[in-house]
């Protein structure tokens, strides 16, 4: 039974920890979008915020991080116009 309850524990840790991970990548994604002024990747993170109860942590982190980088490269190419 400990070794049961031990394992959920972790688990739970494990769980706490990626959604930590995702709400800090998603409030550097919005401040990042506030800053430039550039909302077009807001309809991909809606995508994401809809689906968070769906998704794992781990899934969302990688999700908003890809938006992050296509977002940034985007900004980098209206800067270099």
């Amino acid at each position: 039974m400990d070794l049961t309850n031990n394992a959920l524990r972790e688990t739970l840790h494990q769980v706490e920890r990626d959604e930590a991970e995702a709400i800090r990548v998603l409030c550097s994604v919005l401040k990042n979008v506030e800053r430039s002024r550039n909302f077009d990747c807001l309809p991909a993170v809606l995508e994401v915020v809809k689906d968070w109860q769906n998704c794992l942590p781990g899934v969302i982190v990688t999700s908003l991080m890809k938006i992050e980088e296509h977002f940034e490269d985007q900004c980098q190419d209206r800067a270099r116009k």
